[in-house]
């Protein structure tokens, strides 16, 4: 408000925990807009009125340089029907911290569909990467490097964040070595920029897509889920898998609700101290008898129908098959094959479209994995 005499008086201003979530198509999934929309859209639009939840959209833009200032859509508007094209994931996530917290929250959401991990990266960062693999297209394109971290991200970086949401990586597939340094190479430029180096960098694991195949050793996206996987290395990352939430024939799977219900869950333990189970069953041991492979997990685990899946067990000259599972206890399962004589190394959910069916507790899968180090 202007009071006349120059001065303004701002009005409705809350404190609370601001999140941004970034990435592509995925993330960008709407509530309800022209090209995708949540299965429930009708109610959660209905029930959008959340003054104490604050939205701020920034509009797709690229620049070579660095821009001080974002162009948005909205900024700042209180949660409402009128939002419906906000980000299904940043927004749900949201919704889930305000009722956990019983705080304002805000949602940056600034994402772009079809976009690589390169074009969100900060032209520092990418100084020591080499150009061999990278997606390099011409000054205009949306695909360029640094071109969206320049016009979507660079202009917040003087605003103090809780953490960040991320879902990225099908327009990078076919690069999963260039994507494993890139990605990791991104969020230390992010949290460079934004002078936090332990800011928070929760992120979604790839879901499946394409035609099922049972043994897929060579799979392009399972390679690129590995990458994504890497990023833990880096402290204060977290990782949630929407693997089991695909559609083989649609890149963009509506089941946004659980892929925010994961990332509420983890940053609500590992952010606000919420104490919960938020992370999935790892395999922390291997044990091969030359005949088959036993492998241990740090939690219990559980094979939805009764008999674990998605196993593929292979030899050291590189040849494949699908695994039979046994399992010898809530933690252990034994995986063999008439068709390898002497195994070396096992593989779960390691498929463009995996049929992995093991679950640990809150409802959470067991993330892709391979024994041989890849």
């Amino acid at each position: 408000m202007n009071d006349g005499n120059g001065e303004k008086t701002l009005q409705n201003v809350l404190i609370g925990e601001v999140w941004l979530c970034s990435g592509q198509s995925n993330m960008e999934f709407p509530i309800r807009g022209s090209w995708g929309r949540l299965p429930d859209a009708d109610e959660v639009v209905a029930t959008m009125q959340r003054p104490a939840l604050r939205l701020l959209q920034i509009r797709n833009t690229a620049s070579l340089t660095p821009l001080d200032d974002a162009d948005v859509e909205y900024g700042w508007v209180e949660s409402s029907p009128a939002a419906e094209s906000f980000s299904a994931i940043g927004y749900l996530y949201g919704r889930m911290l305000q009722d956990s917290l019983n705080v304002p929250v805000g949602v940056i959401d600034a994402t772009w569909g079809g976009t690589a991990v390169e074009a969100w990266t900060p032209r520092k960062s990418l100084k020591d990467v080499s150009k061999t693999g990278m997606l390099y297209e011409e000054p205009e394109s949306n695909n360029h490097p640094t071109v969206l971290y320049n016009a979507m991200i660079n202009p917040l970086t003087t605003m103090p964040l809780a953490g960040v949401i991320w879902y990225q990586g099908c327009q990078n597939v076919g690069r999963a070595e260039q994507y494993e340094i890139c990605f990791k190479k991104m969020i230390e430029g992010w949290r460079k920029a934004f002078d936090a180096p332990e800011m928070p960098f929760y992120f979604v694991q790839l879901a499946g897509f394409l035609q099922p195949v049972v043994v897929q050793p060579e799979s392009e996206w399972a390679r690129l889920r590995d990458a994504q996987a890497k990023a833990l290395e880096l402290p204060n990352t977290g990782m949630v898998t929407a693997v089991d939430l695909g559609n083989p024939v649609d890149i963009h799977p509506t089941n946004k609700a659980e892929v925010a219900r994961r990332l509420g869950i983890l940053a609500l333990d590992r952010s606000y101290g919420r104490k919960q189970t938020c992370e999935a069953p790892v395999c922390t041991n291997v044990d091969n008898d030359g005949k088959g492979i036993t492998l241990t997990f740090d939690a219990p685990v559980k094979a939805v129908g009764g008999v674990a899946t998605g196993f593929i067990i292979g030899d050291e000259k590189g040849i494949w098959a699908s695994a039979n599972a046994t399992m010898i206890d809530d933690r252990s399962i034994r995986l063999s094959s008439q068709l390898i004589d002497k195994p070396v190394a096992v593989r779960y959910s390691w498929a463009d479209y995996p049929g992995g069916n093991l679950y640990g507790a809150n409802s959470l899968p067991v993330a892709p994995f391979a024994t041989d180090g890849l």
